[in-house]
């Protein structure tokens, strides 16, 4: 049997976050949807907390009745397995417009910047 990698446990967590939220949209406890589920309260927990043992039939049950269905599994995975960037390589929107935008006068600031090194 292999390891489990790092991908695949951040997925996991990932999952489980989401489920959290979307059993806390409904207001309800982890005890409320184990019972709606047919699940044991420890499974609803492992399942938030991303433990990889759960079988994927509780997953399947879980995104049909608190998320979008069945149907939308596969954008449900797409968008939970999108890698989050980390913190330092997050840049605002106003930094990221103004990287988009071509420099006005780029050309004649190099050629003024250039003119200002030649000796005169």
């Amino acid at each position: 049997m292999r390891a489990i990698t790092i991908f695949e446990t951040s997925l996991l967590e990932r999952m489980g976050e989401k489920l959290r939220r979307w059993r806390l949209d409904q207001d309800e406890t982890q005890q409320m949807a184990a019972d709606r589920l047919g699940f044991s309260l420890s499974t609803i927990r492992r399942m938030e907390a991303g433990v990889d043992s759960i079988p994927i039939r509780y997953w399947l049950r879980a995104i049909d009745f608190y998320g979008p269905g069945i149907g939308a599994l596969e954008k449900f995975l797409e968008e939970a397995s999108r890698p989050e960037p980390p913190p330092w390589e997050e840049r605002s929107e106003r930094a990221q417009r103004a990287s988009r935008r071509p420099r006005e006068n780029e050309d004649q600031g190099n050629a003024a910047g250039e003119a200002s090194l030649k000796p005169s």
